[in-house]
């Protein structure tokens, strides 16, 4: 019988904790990377697409916006349809996004692009934190989102 009632539901070794602690870090890590990344290449993209000052804000609110809203509506569906499934859209909602933002050619598009990219990020900060009420029982959760902290912060 388990320390800890009602997280035996899934088992998983040592080593598969750590293997999943270390993607949800790393799409962790994603998210947090690209909501500020624009700041470094913010002046080379705006000579570059001619982008007036009005509209360039909107290159991160546009992700910040997309991101936020979603949060809560990944963490649902994560629940009613699994972790893995929702993590696997959100990467390829992301990937896509960041494609798109690669391939812009304009302002709109880039901003298009720029909230598609919040869209998927949002749902690898939710399930980073949903996957650890998922493996670790109330009294360990705060070590492990002091973690998360540590590379989101």
């Amino acid at each position: 019988m388990s320390e800890h009632p009602g997280f035996e539901l899934f088992p998983l070794t040592a080593r598969q904790k750590v293997a999943t602690m270390a993607a949800s870090l790393l799409g962790l890590l994603l998210a947090a990377l690209d909501q500020t990344i624009v700041a470094t290449a913010g002046p080379e993209i705006q000579r570059d697409l001619h982008i007036v000052p009005s509209l360039y804000v909107w290159i991160t609110t546009a992700y910040l916006v997309a991101s936020t809203v979603m949060v809560p509506v990944w963490g649902k569906l994560s629940d009613l349809f699994g972790r893995k499934r929702i993590l696997l859209a959100g990467m390829t909602i992301f990937l896509v996004g960041s494609t798109g933002c690669g391939l812009a050619q304009s302002t709109t598009q880039l901003i298009v692009m720029r909230a598609v990219q919040g869209l998927g990020s949002a749902a690898l900060f939710t399930n980073a934190f949903a996957v650890i009420a998922d493996m670790f029982p109330p009294a360990d959760r705060g070590k492990y989102q002091g973690i998360y902290g540590g590379v989101f912060g």
